[in-house]
C-alpha cells in the first residue's frame, strides 16, 4: 500500500508518525517549514525544519 500525506498539521503529523512506526515509507508535504501546523511552538534551538522530517 502507498501513502502520501498532504499537510503536516496536527492530524497529518500524528498519521505520519503512526505509519512510520509501522514501517511505511511515504512523502509528507506541507507549505510551511515546520510540522504541527497551528500547534507549532518555537523553543530556542530545538526547531527542526520539515525538510529534515521527510519520511522515506
Amino acid at each position: 500500500m502507498r501513502f502520501c500525506i498532504v499537510g503536516a498539521g496536527f492530524s497529518g503529523a500524528i498519521i505520519a508518525r503512526h505509519l512510520s512506526e509501522k514501517g511505511y515509507k511515504f512523502p509528507l508535504l506541507d507549505k510551511r517549514s515546520n510540522i504541527a501546523g497551528n500547534c507549532h511552538t518555537e523553543r530556542g534551538g530545538f526547531e527542526k525544519p520539515l525538510s529534515d522530517c521527510f519520511c522515506a
